[in-house]
């Protein structure tokens, strides 16, 4: 593969090649320059953030979902375009606005002040915040572009251009943010005011990565829409996210209020810094939310967006957070604090399913074995998983050796032992399909995130009901 270290050797390389593959490296460009917002929102923070923040997550949700599935640009291009366009306009205002500022405080200041140098770095943050809009309109421009070409107005060639902008645009904003500030004169006194720009790198390796994995799916045989849509669920920055994005981003994400629901958004944007998959349907819905909606700002859009996510959460994760706070109830009768165990479970679904398993399986081993040391009862350290069960459960009078003496005891023992039978297919299911036991690479069982959230909700159930009774008895 040949590199990629510059926008000319982007287009070369797009030449002839699936205008999907343009729509979805344009839409990845343009995200790498998320944390460049946080540059515009010092001063008038309300209106930036309802007149540039929200219509660029929205342009940049468009061409997103056009870019993960490219067969379905059409629906979303006039979103696209409009979202685009409206972030578009107000940050080359701002920016035009900043700049007269700056040039009014020279002509009225001959000297160099803390004022003049205080309008030219507001000019210079709104420049770049122009910028990163600007890599966003062009990604929409290229779903605009698909769906045109589709349709048989334009063509490849225009798609390949909207690509190759939007990378341009994302790389000059995010070599802004770094190298502007180097070269703004700072008065003596305000020294303390100097920013140390650091090291910008690795903006064109992202992208020479997203190519390479491109050009594989390609070789492979497989159609475009399979690539991209591979592609769009790996993490933003393949070869590792640089340190002044997670810097950066943080700060960003600080300056957006809770009041105004910003939460969708964050989780939005980090799925996709992180590579999480991706809900089409969900996706679609957020995107044919009314215009007229979108117009009344952060707070009223963002809750709808808020109701959209929550109706269309996964039960089985539902599941799995009840019988979390189920556990975390029982931690203060029981004084066992399983906390650690409990967040790798949570932590690991729905994107490892095989370690949410193994984790389920050591909280449970953990339970009984703690249920048993607090009563003294001491346990061989090889002792089998069944048999750590069946001392377990009989310590907690669950499990009795003599017939039940009444009806509503030989229906309590018929629920331990579906509790026993549960407990201990939860380490068989391990042994099978979790983690503890290497397996050969590429022949590993496969394991979907529903049935590691059964394994995982149920274990949380039977450790808290352990607990229970151990805090009874």
């Amino acid at each position: 593969m040949a590199g990629i270290g510059d926008s000319s050797a982007l287009h070369d390389w797009l030449n002839g090649r699936a205008v999907e593959f343009a729509c979805v490296l344009a839409t990845r460009a343009a995200l790498r320059a998320a944390p460049v917002l946080e540059a515009g929102l010092y001063e008038d923070g309300a209106e930036r953030r309802r007149d540039i923040v929200l219509p660029w997550f929205r342009a940049l949700a468009a061409s997103g979902f056009a870019g993960a599935w490219p067969e379905r640009a059409r629906e979303v291009h006039r979103i696209a375009r409009s979202a685009g366009q409206d972030a578009r306009t107000t940050a080359r205002d701002l920016e035009d606005d900043a700049r007269m500022n700056a040039f009014e405080a020279r002509d009225a200041i001959p000297f160099m002040s803390y004022e003049v140098w205080h309008y030219e770095s507001e000019a210079s943050a709104l420049k770049d915040v122009q910028r990163a809009v600007e890599a966003a309109v062009e990604a929409t421009q290229s779903v605009v572009a698909v769906a045109d070409a589709a349709e048989g107005i334009g063509g490849s060639a225009t798609v390949y251009e909207a690509a190759v902008l939007a990378a341009q645009a994302a790389h000059s904003a995010i070599d802004g943010i770094h190298g502007d500030t180097e070269f703004l004169e700072v008065p003596e006194e305000d020294e303390s005011e100097r920013v140390v720009a650091p090291n910008i790198e690795g903006f064109w390796n992202a992208v020479a990565l997203d190519v390479e994995l491109l050009e594989s799916g390609e070789n492979a045989g497989e159609p475009p829409e399979a690539t991209v849509a591979g592609l769009s669920e790996k993490s933003l920055w393949l070869g590792g996210t640089p340190v002044w994005v997670s810097r950066w981003w943080a700060d960003f994400r600080d300056r957006l209020p809770d009041a105004e629901g910003w939460q969708v958004w964050i989780e939005w944007y980090e799925a996709r810094l992180a590579g999480r998959r991706q809900d089409a349907a969900l996706e679609a819905d957020l995107l044919t939310i009314p215009d007229e909606e979108w117009a009344q700002g952060p707070a009223h859009v963002n809750a709808i967006i808020a109701t959209l996510i929550a109706s269309r959460s996964d039960p089985l994760l539902a599941a799995v957070a009840r019988g979390f706070e189920d556990l975390e109830a029982v931690r203060q009768a029981s004084s066992v604090d399983l906390t650690r165990h409990m967040e790798r479970i949570r932590n690991a679904l729905p994107d490892d399913p095989n370690l949410a398993i193994g984790a389920t399986k050591n909280m449970l081993e953990a339970t009984m074995k703690t249920i048993l040391d607090r009563r003294g009862s001491s346990t061989p350290e090889n002792i089998g998983f069944p048999d750590l069960t069946t001392r377990c459960l009989a310590e907690l009078g669950l499990k009795r050796s003599s017939p039940p003496a009444t009806e509503a005891e030989k229906h309590l023992g018929r629920i331990a032992s579906s509790a026993q039978r549960m407990i201990v297919a939860a380490n068989d299911v391990r042994r099978r399909l979790g983690t503890g036991h290497e397996r050969v690479v590429g022949k590993e069982p496969v394991v979907t995130a529903a049935d590691a959230s059964l394994v995982a909700s149920c274990g949380y159930i039977l450790a808290a009901w352990l607990l229970r009774h151990d805090a009874e008895g």
